[in-house]
């Protein structure tokens, strides 16, 4: 089935170091260099959506202690941290 990370599967690898897109809604905790430690299913919006996608979020250490659940497509590669 369909994913809404299939043209970004980077963003699901353990230990991918990432940054947040540009996005003024977000905890400024998340404006630095992120790295990835796992995904999650969101059951909510899978089903809600109309293109028959199971949707993830990345789960992602931004260093406060908490894990980020974030979008994929929120997400972009950096180099390594």
């Amino acid at each position: 089935m369909a994913t809404n990370f299939d043209t970004q599967h980077w963003a699901a690898t353990n230990g991918q170091c990432v940054l947040l897109r540009e996005c003024s809604l977000v905890s400024a905790s998340w404006n630095g260099i992120g790295i990835v430690r796992g995904i999650e299913h969101d059951h909510l919006l899978s089903l809600m959506n109309k293109k028959n996608l199971q949707i993830y979020r990345i789960l992602v250490d931004f260093g406060d202690e908490k894990l980020a659940s974030v979008l994929p497509r929120l997400l972009k590669r950096c180099s390594t941290a």
